[in-house]
């Protein structure tokens, strides 16, 4: 058995996107194994996080449709990106770490795995938000 679950990447519309979030988030706990999920957009969209206000992000952004995310943060421009999400059950030792640690994590093994793949990454050194609400 693996220690982690890899779903296949999928292009999915962005309500579906989101709706599947948080449905995985939602089942984290009976499935017991953290998840990894790889997707694209089938047409461009802006997600922000469950206690941003939609006024306040529809005044922000002109991307449209606005998806409210399952989970915290700002607001997150997608059109052709590369997305992930991970889900990990409550009783996994990653709920140890702190926001800014398991986001610190989490980009560093996406720069190893570059590494591997021969292309050239770094991690941020801080922060650099243009707007408020914006999640990176």
């Amino acid at each position: 058995m693996s220690d982690l679950l890899i779903l296949p990447r999928q292009i999915g519309d962005p309500d579906w996107n989101m709706a599947l979030d948080e449905a995985l988030l939602l089942t984290a706990a009976p499935r017991r194994l953290p998840l990894l999920r790889f997707y694209g957009w089938t047409r461009p969209a802006a997600t922000f996080g469950y206690s941003q206000r939609h006024a306040d992000v529809a005044a922000t952004t002109r991307l449209r449709p606005l998806i409210r995310r399952p989970t915290g943060g700002g607001i997150v421009p997608h059109d052709q990106d590369w997305t992930y999400s991970l889900t990990f059950p409550p009783t996994h030792p990653w709920f140890d770490l702190s926001a800014v640690e398991s986001y610190r994590t989490v980009h560093e093994w996406i720069v190893a795995a570059f590494a591997v793949l021969g292309i050239p990454a770094e991690t941020a050194p801080c922060c650099v938000k243009t707007a408020p609400g914006q999640c990176f």
